[in-house]
């Protein structure tokens, strides 16, 4: 459901020209329900197992998971480790040790008219359930919404973003590899694929990305009824008191902020802070990011050049000052590290 660009370099082209027929992913869904019929999904020890496999997957091919990612989004290695792969091996552990106390019924006292009777709530997975993974933490929030549904005992497709192509290929080349491949399929694709996964009948579909995306998605699922999770992006603000600790706000803000070039939802997008504060806050602040970046270049990668020339409209546009960085290389798709103070309330 997202228009690519060949921009991104060769290896992005290269994903949307893979593009899936309708009959075969029609055969590949009805594969994953075929599966789900049979019950195997079902027991406890194939969930928890499953889970293992996915941890040990990540484990095992930390080196090119980090390649992968330094290909499509120009991150260092431990940035990448800590983003990525810890936090989706500890994830699948943790679902992993609990999921048979999840599946235990939940048992509910009734009323009196209803004695001598009993009541619980039996917790059943859905069937096939999509996944339509993101780009910027594209092995966490692809294989994380995976944990989930494979823990609930369901069968998964995963939908991996072109735009990151590298981590797309590695992650149809792992998964079958490690996991129940009638149980667990990946598929690769561009916005033509998207289109026909969302013309199936799913069980449940989960998506993280953009707003615009989202919607498209709600409207194709609303012709089979189909539940949907989306997690959007939204605006992450920094509100400082007149008595907050401005070097500890100014080293958290600063090192947030710079996590996947603060491509992330949760990255500071603006700071409101109290008039007291505000020029010590501005100074610490770009204390901190020539301290965490001492000998690096100036200028972080961002993802494309669509998005590398919006940001660069945004600081041209302005009506605040520059105060930190500013620069843009459209070569290497980079941009400084910038702080603006007192834009108009309406910028982005």
């Amino acid at each position: 459901m997202t228009e690519t660009t060949s921009r991104n370099g060769n290896t992005a082209q290269a994903a949307v020209d893979n593009e899936l027929t309708e009959v075969e992913v029609g055969r590949i869904v009805e594969t994953l329900r075929a599966t789900f019929r049979t019950g195997r999904t079902r027991p406890a020890q194939w969930r928890s197992d499953q889970l293992n496999r996915l941890a040990q997957m990540m484990t095992d091919n930390e080196a090119a998971i980090i390649d992968a990612l330094s290909a499509d989004l120009g991150r260092a290695p431990f940035e990448s480790w800590l983003t990525d792969i810890a936090g989706t091996v500890a994830e699948a552990r943790y679902a992993a040790k609990h999921v048979k106390r999840w599946m235990r019924r939940d048992r509910r006292m009734l009323e009196l008219p209803q004695l001598p009777g009993r009541g619980w709530v039996e917790f059943e997975p859905y069937g096939t359930v999509l996944i339509i993974g993101t780009w910027n933490l594209p092995f966490l929030l692809t294989l994380g919404p995976a944990i989930g549904a494979i823990a609930a005992g369901n069968t998964v497709l995963i939908k991996p973003s072109e735009f990151a192509p590298r981590t797309s290929q590695l992650l149809v080349d792992l998964v079958p590899r490690y996991l129940d491949h009638d149980a667990v399929a990946v598929v690769e694709g561009g916005r033509a694929t998207s289109e026909l996964l969302l013309t199936q009948k799913f069980d449940r579909i989960l998506f993280t990305g953009g707003a615009a995306t989202g919607r498209k998605i709600l409207a194709a699922a609303a012709r089979h009824l189909t539940p949907v999770t989306l997690e959007l992006g939204g605006k992450s603000p920094v509100i400082l008191a007149d008595d907050c600790d401005v070097d500890v706000a100014a080293a958290r803000v600063g090192w947030t902020k710079l996590i996947n070039s603060g491509q992330v939802c949760v990255a500071p997008d603006y700071v409101l802070a109290h008039r007291d504060v505000a020029e010590r806050f501005i100074d610490r602040l770009c204390d901190s990011w020539v301290r965490y970046r001492e000998g690096q270049p100036k200028g972080m990668r961002i993802l494309n050049i669509d998005h590398l020339e919006r940001l660069g409209e945004y600081l041209i546009e302005t009506r605040g000052d520059i105060a930190f960085g500013g620069g843009i290389d459209r070569s290497s798709l980079t941009v400084e590290p910038t702080v603006v103070v007192n834009p108009d309330p309406a910028e982005p």
